[in-house]
């Protein structure tokens, strides 16, 4: 423990050191010159990245001034002329980071300019870019509306979706970036019915049970399962992309709304592929799936099969039940029997 504590005082030094060296303001200002080179530029912006990670316990001057300006630079960078795939990654990662640690600097990126600029990186096609911008667009929205709102009226449902299904099935390579885009278009459909019914509308649950079964031989399907549960949740209005991980409150006309849309989508689904997802075992996909096809409402076949199941059950309890009374009825009837010894009765 006591080295611990020293490693940490030591860390925070360091990163006092840091603020009042104007290190942070000095890189942040390196990343928006035009005269820095793209292998510095890479380099600068994973060390932006480390510096949002860190930004919370050591003091690196990491304000919102800074993180505004770190942000425009970020932006200019990964939309670039010059910039290499290598640098559009890193700027995403450094978005990612910086997003995720303070929710702030969402908005200094998405006043800079950037939602578009990310959507259009999410349509590259290097593997590499494609990942990390999916990533930032998660981080984006993540469990708040009004970038969710933000990000969709800026085209990136339509985007999104068209990531999903140019990717489809998608090689290994790809697991990562399809499994961003449905945390991503889960916590869309859970900020909003109406962005759940656009991304429904869409075409995407035959898309997750096709993902699902493509990637069941390529080293395994948990991570994809969970997604795919991620975004169901979403649908129905519930799961870890509502604001505080609790479901999102809605009126009642919504809720109706959106209890309607999670029906039109569990009918949507032939019984085949609904077996399909159920026959996975993972957790969360297991229950947001049992929710979603209690919602299915009975064929008239499958209803009338259970009437009759239901009939031969009664007519099977009716009988036992007769044949209880009988031999109860008999047993009253018959003769008391006195033991042989003759004793124990008069």
């Amino acid at each position: 423990q006591g080295g611990a504590a020293a490693l940490e005082q030591q860390q925070l030094l360091h990163g006092q050191v840091s603020a009042e060296s104007g290190l942070v303001p000095a890189l942040v200002g390196a990343l928006a010159s035009p005269d820095t080179p793209p292998d510095a530029a890479q380099r600068i912006c994973w060390c932006i990245y480390f510096v949002a990670a860190a930004a919370p316990r050591l003091k690196l001057g990491w304000d919102a001034n800074l993180q505004a300006a770190a942000a425009c630079a970020l932006t200019q960078r990964m939309a670039g002329a010059s910039a290499t795939l290598e640098v559009k990654a890193a700027s995403c990662h450094a978005l990612s980071m910086a997003m995720q640690k303070d929710a702030r600097l969402r908005g200094a990126f998405a006043n800079a300019g950037g939602v578009p600029k990310l959507l259009k990186l999410a349509a590259d096609r290097s593997t590499l870019v494609v990942t990390a911008a999916t990533g930032a667009v998660n981080v984006f929205v993540h469990r708040a509306p009004a970038y969710a709102e933000w990000f969709v009226a800026s085209g990136g449902v339509a985007a999104l979706q068209g990531v999903l299904q140019r990717l489809m099935p998608g090689p290994s390579g790809h697991r990562l970036a399809l499994v961003h885009v449905l945390w991503a278009l889960g916590s869309m459909s859970v900020a909003d019915v109406a962005y759940a019914r656009a991304i429904y509308e869409g075409g995407v649950l035959p898309c997750l049970v096709q993902l699902l079964e493509a990637c069941k031989g390529d080293g395994g399907v948990a991570d994809v399962e969970a997604a795919v549960a991620v975004y169901l949740e979403g649908l129905q209005g519930r799961g870890p992309g509502a604001p505080d991980g609790i479901q999102k409150p809605e009126s009642d006309l919504k809720r109706a709304q959106r209890i309607h849309l999670a029906r039109s989508a569990a009918m949507s689904l032939t019984v085949a592929q609904m077996a399909q997802l159920k026959a996975h075992d993972h957790p969360e996909l297991r229950e947001s799936v049992a929710a979603l096809s209690a919602l299915r409402p009975l064929t008239g076949m499958a209803a009338a099969m259970a009437m009759k199941a239901k009939q031969e059950q009664a007519e099977v309890e009716a009988a036992a039940a007769a044949a209880a009374a009988a031999s109860s009825t008999a047993a009253s009837n018959s003769p008391l029997r006195v033991p042989a010894s003759g004793g124990g009765y008069d």
